[in-house]
């Protein structure tokens, strides 16, 4: 038995314990991801976001200054009533 008024627990991926909230003074248990737990998740996101993945732009729409804004759009037939 473990008593988490004085001690952290770490189960499935989390860090479990008994914390004061400094506002009311009340008791509230605190869970966290482990230290484990989150460098996974920033590996994968990082694996999923990186700049590698980041589609470079085409040369086309690069030389396109003229006519791809809002007025563009709203210029467009279908948009027209």
């Amino acid at each position: 038995m473990v008593d988490l008024r004085r001690e952290e627990v770490r189960f499935v991926g989390f860090r479990i314990r008994v914390a004061r909230s400094p506002r009311t003074g009340r008791t509230f248990p605190l869970v966290r991801p482990s230290c484990e737990a989150l460098q996974h998740l920033r590996t994968v996101i990082k694996g999923l976001t990186g700049r590698d993945r980041a589609p470079l732009p085409d040369a086309g729409v690069r030389g396109q200054s003229r006519g791809s804004g809002v007025g563009r759009l709203l210029s467009l037939p279908q948009l027209q009533s």
